[in-house]
């Protein structure tokens, strides 16, 4: 168990050996590296679960999250060197806390909606109700106009079919009140100005039923019309796509929503962010505030050797490079020298025999191609 921890931490099992007293320092540091992988796998799988409802991918999304998180949870604290340079060390450490503090927050967020469920829950059942009524609100808004049309057409006609039964209704009412004295001349009578009024009463009560026979059958067209469309309106709404909010970004939505309306949860989830951001940095304090111990010195040392070493095998080939150029330089004087030689014992030769000066410059020839070997230039 210590030597797996010992690994998490990042630090060669070689050099700690070197330096034993340091052992429990780097096994609390790998214990919580590991650790943080394991919340980045129930963070991601709890997150994948909401999205998928399938637990063997949420199982293998979250080996492959905590697998991730873990590797940069290693490599941010094993690339932390321990210097006597304070400001080279700050520097060093700051963007590797800053990119803790990212990893920090996008695992401690499903977390939260883990802790908050209950309240989740009820908030989605609000935004919910909140989105149906919206959408229905847009169904029949969609309706609405088609529907007050109608309604003002409707009522128009009823308005001209009141005003004609109004009138009806005054004239009739004039008639009788010239027959009983009531009204009229007062001369209780059916003489001939109630037959006049009588008259106009029957020809009102005829333009009434005529403008009834006539509107009647309209009305009841427009009021089908408007039942149809009412009836349509209804079905639109009862069909309507009601998609319950069970996915990850709803959740989180609500989440948001509760930490605005309730202070408790949203103290309770700085909190919770604040504890992870903790764990996340605290192996980056760690080295950022301890002495160097012997690990840091025995670590240091390999690097320095290792530098040195460096330079010395470059100086190394330098040298060697430096040598062979040099040599190169050299044969290629020599041999531009034999060659002089050469061409002055065949300038002398062609005076007195013309084969052996055939033979020299076909000498010559080999011994070019040859060399043209060793120096291409």
């Amino acid at each position: 168990m210590k030597s797996f921890f010992v690994f998490c931490s990042g630090v060669p099992l070689s050099f700690l050996k070197r330096g034993p007293a340091e052992v429990n320092k780097y096994v609390g540091i790998g214990a919580t590296v590991f650790f943080t992988g394991v919340l980045a796998f129930c963070a991601s799988a709890y997150a994948l679960f909401t999205v998928s409802k399938s637990v063997p991918i949420s199982i293998l999304g979250g080996i492959v999250w905590a697998c991730m998180i873990f590797n940069l949870d290693r490599y941010i604290v094993s690339s932390m060197f321990k210097s006597t340079q304070n400001r080279s060390q700050i520097a060093m450490a700051i963007p590797r806390i800053i990119f803790a503090c990212l990893i920090a927050i996008v695992i401690a967020k499903p977390i939260e909606m883990k802790l908050f469920d209950s309240e989740i829950k009820s908030e989605i059942v609000t935004m919910q109700e909140i989105r149906w009524k919206e959408q229905e609100t847009l169904v029949r808004d969609r309706f609405q106009s088609e529907e007050n049309r109608i309604k003002t057409e409707i009522a128009e006609l009823q308005e001209g079919l009141k005003n004609k039964e109004s009138v009806k209704t005054d004239l009739l009412k004039a008639a009788v009140a010239e027959a009983d004295g009531t009204g009229g001349s007062g001369i209780r009578n059916m003489g001939p100005i109630y037959k006049m009024k009588k008259a106009e009463a029957d020809l009102a009560e005829a333009d009434y039923q005529s403008e009834k026979t006539l509107i009647s059958p309209m009305i009841s067209q427009k009021s089908s019309e408007l039942e149809n469309l009412q009836n349509e309106r209804s079905e639109s709404v009862k069909e309507m796509n009601k998609v319950p909010l069970d996915g990850f970004a709803a959740r989180l939505e609500a989440l948001g929503n509760l930490t605005e309306r309730n202070s408790h949860i949203a103290i309770a989830s700085l909190f919770i962010t604040l504890l992870f951001i903790a764990l996340e940095t605290a192996p980056i304090f760690v080295k950022l505030i301890s002495h160097r111990g012997p690990v840091d010195y025995v670590q240091a040392n390999h690097l320095a050797v290792y530098a040195q070493n460096h330079d010395l095998h470059m100086s190394r080939l330098k040298q060697k490079k430096d040598y062979v150029l040099k040599t190169q330089s050299h044969l290629k004087n020599q041999l531009v020298a034999q060659e002089n030689e050469l061409i002055t014992k065949a300038m002398i030769n062609e005076v007195e025999n013309v084969g052996e000066k055939e033979i020299t410059f076909d000498f010559i020839k080999v011994w070019k191609k040859k060399m043209s070997g060793f120096f291409p230039g």
